[in-house]
């Protein structure tokens, strides 16, 4: 009776310990897959960043290329502020992309611990 009661406890506790690692395995698998999706995400933000930096070269040299040629007309002013809205929309993106990269590095600093 005693080793039927030993077995049992045994067994309840090797169910609790898989049930255990069944979840431990299903949180790694969502953060396996969150940082996936993070470093998609980084990388399509990054290829964002290269076509605006295309574009804002292409700007810049449009710009001075109208300065050289013009004093402050319509559409000096017009590149200009495009300018400065390009350079804002890359630098929210650059904010943008360090916070994804400090968030993909606690999940994979999360793995570690």
């Amino acid at each position: 009776r005693e080793r039927e009661n030993k077995i049992a406890a045994k067994e309840i506790q090797l169910q609790e310990e898989q049930e255990e690692h069944v979840r431990t395995q299903t949180g790694l698998d969502a953060h396996v897959e969150q940082v996936k999706s993070l470093r998609t995400d980084n990388a399509n933000l990054n290829d964002k960043i290269v076509l605006l930096e295309a574009q804002l070269d292409a700007a810049r040299s449009q710009a001075l290329h109208y300065e050289a040629k013009l004093t402050v007309t319509s559409d000096y002013e017009q590149i200009k502020n495009s300018l400065i809205s390009m350079e804002s929309e890359r630098k929210q993106l650059l904010e943008s992309m360090d916070k994804e990269r400090r968030l993909s590095n606690r999940v994979r600093d999360s793995y570690r611990t």
